[in-house]
């Protein structure tokens, strides 16, 4: 449909590490009306100050030019090319449309990787919350047989006292009372 509209070259690059946009772009997609057209599985990858491959230049050289770069929120992602032999204001909404369309595109891709990103550490979280909560439970087991343990520890000598008192508080002779006490 491009050449309906006055479209004869339509290029899309993105770089292959937007953080380093000056070294390698790879073409995503190639169209001129002179025969070429193909979405790329298979990256061409070229440096990024090439705008596209060497071999795509020739079939460009009588055509107007213009480069869109691609941004996601502050990172460049690439560009797209477009090539017209005249400016006529169809052009330029055709041109709108399709900047829109790839904009649209990359951000929806941005936003799967980063909710790919966010399940990954989620995930995570949660394996690290689980190993915590087994870890609490069996600090929480050792605490209660510890304090059983303790609790029989201290009851033994406990009924011991409270006996002899109860034998005190009945006893009469000081003598015997001060040898219970000893």
């Amino acid at each position: 449909e491009l050449p309906k509209f006055g479209i004869e070259a339509c290029y899309l690059s993105l770089f292959c590490n937007p953080e380093d946009s000056l070294k390698y772009a790879a073409l995503k997609m190639a169209y001129n009306s002179k025969g070429v057209h193909k979405f790329y599985k298979n990256e061409v990858v070229f440096e990024s100050s090439q705008l596209i491959p060497d071999r795509y230049y020739h079939k460009m050289d009588k055509l107007l030019n213009i480069i869109l770069p691609l941004y996601f929120q502050d990172t460049s992602m690439g560009f797209f090319i477009i090539g017209i032999s005249e400016l006529s204001q169809f052009n330029g909404i055709i041109y709108e449309v399709l900047r829109s369309l790839i904009s649209s595109s990359l951000q929806s891709s941005k936003d799967m990787q980063d909710l790919k990103n966010t399940q990954a550490q989620l995930e995570k979280k949660a394996e690290e919350l689980k190993i915590a909560v087994l870890e609490a439970n069996e600090a929480n087991q050792a605490k209660s047989r510890f304090l059983r343990n303790m609790s029989h520890e201290i009851r033994t000598p406990l009924n011991c006292i409270m006996g002899f008192i109860e034998i005190i508080k009945k006893e009469k002779n000081k003598k015997q009372i001060d040898q219970y006490i000893n």
